[in-house]
């Protein structure tokens, strides 16, 4: 999981120099905005990754632990 998280971090980091050194009208074509969900992929699944993992310990199934993050994700996914 930490090396998806620092990833994801990465390729924000690469959106962030290419719009602010290189190309400031990056941010208006569709390149940038499919390297920008690849950057947020991991930040967007890591709740659901970390709740499948923690229901067998503590003592759940994964579906009923999951359900809620995906519900509170999905609710997140509409305010952008």
């Amino acid at each position: 999981m930490i090396p998806g998280l620092i990833a994801g971090g990465m390729f924000k980091v690469i959106l962030i120099l290419i719009t602010t050194f290189v190309n400031p009208n990056f941010v208006k074509t569709s390149s940038y905005m499919l390297l920008s969900a690849i950057g947020d992929a991991p930040f967007y699944f890591m709740p659901i990754v970390v709740a499948y993992g923690a229901a067998p310990k503590l003592g759940g199934t994964p579906t009923l632990f999951g359900l809620p993050v995906i519900i509170l994700n999905y609710g997140i996914s509409l305010w952008n």
